[in-house]
């Protein structure tokens, strides 16, 4: 079960905390930003780019061009130069992914965060040789915002990450 837990969490991470540098830079005005890799981000993604000091956001993906361009549906407020490192992350109504754990932690001290829990696992025999394994597994997903109704809506898009 440990290497099932250990892949999904994995996996999901992967996914929900994709970023890639920008390969060029980008322009106050750009709505086309040419990264490194593309791949994990799908159109209406919600996104963000920081050079770790400053962050623009929210911005969202208008649809993946290729491999190595997204474009934005609305363009760019402010300059991000390659050379500060800047960087196009996922982001969750504005916020990155604080954790993903394998259990239940009793305190998530930084939302958003994600549980992994491993539930059950069995083994059935489908021929003298072989056996089929089942492994149930809960996957949480944990979000703090200023209004409920503005928290819904962020663990909405955070299960859709997932």
């Amino acid at each position: 079960m440990e290497e099932v837990l250990d892949s999904l969490r994995k996996i999901i991470n992967r996914w929900v905390n994709t970023e890639t540098p920008l390969t060029e830079d980008g322009e106050e005005g750009d709505v086309l930003l040419k990264v490194k890799n593309s791949l994990r981000f799908r159109d209406g993604d919600e996104i963000m780019i920081t050079d770790d000091k400053e962050f623009e956001y929210p911005l969202y993906v208008a649809r993946v061009i290729d491999e190595t361009t997204i474009e934005l549906v609305e363009p760019l407020n402010f300059q991000w130069p390659v050379a500060d490192g800047s960087k196009v992350k996922k982001s969750v109504a504005g916020k990155i992914v604080q954790g993903i754990y394998l259990g239940e932690p009793n305190t998530i001290s930084n939302f958003p965060a994600i549980t992994v829990v491993g539930e059950s696992q069995s083994s059935q025999w489908t021929t003298l040789e072989s056996t089929t394994e089942t492994y149930e597994v809960n996957i949480n997903a944990y979000i703090e915002d200023s209004t409920l109704e503005d928290g819904y809506r962020g663990l909405m898009k955070l299960t859709k990450l997932i």
